[in-house]
């Protein structure tokens, strides 16, 4: 079979206002033009895509990061539960000046410093919470007109080995 030679073309509009042929040098069939010009804006489509999400994954692992290793808790109180298996520990981040003070509540094996796997609220916009045990496993909490990010009525904190100590929170703000 054989086939025509595809030519390509250019036109443009003259003085007259008709138009005027540029070029009649061969070229590829105008399907490949396009399929080429579809090809290279999906290209720089795909490159721009691709680092939107390079910026939103750093950004997302660097929060990740921040608040679970390497934010500085400035520790408020420490309270032992009646058995003193466990502490509630109240804390807070330093924020800055135009930034509401963050509270955090965690519960802990005794002597246990704070992590944020730990934690059963986070607060801001709020005076320090009060915390403190109802019993040897219950905790409450209290906190007046808060901002509440996060809170979790339960507390499973690994023992030693498969033993795990257990506790409830309750939560109190005033809402």
């Amino acid at each position: 079979m054989n086939q025509a030679p595809a030519y390509n073309v250019s036109i443009s509009r003259d003085e007259t206002g008709g138009f005027s042929l540029l070029s009649k040098r061969p070229g590829p069939p105008c399907g490949r033009v396009v399929g080429a010009m579809k090809r290279a804006r999906l290209l720089k489509l795909g490159s721009v895509l691709a680092g939107a999400l390079a910026v939103g994954f750093l950004a997302l692992v660097g929060w990740y990061n921040a608040s679970s290793s390497g934010v500085v808790r400035e520790e408020l109180r420490r309270i032992p539960s009646p058995d003193g298996l466990m502490d509630l520990v109240v804390t807070t981040t330093p924020a800055g000046a135009t930034v509401s003070t963050p509270y955090e509540v965690f519960v802990v094996r005794r002597g246990s410093a704070p992590a944020a796997d730990y934690a059963v609220l986070r607060i801001d916009k709020a005076d320090e919470p009060s915390a403190s045990w109802s019993g040897p496993t219950s905790a409450l909490v209290k906190c007046d007109g808060a901002r509440i990010w996060h809170f979790q009525n339960f507390a499973s904190i690994r023992a030693a080995g498969d033993d795990f100590l257990h506790a409830s929170v309750k939560l109190d703000c005033g809402q």
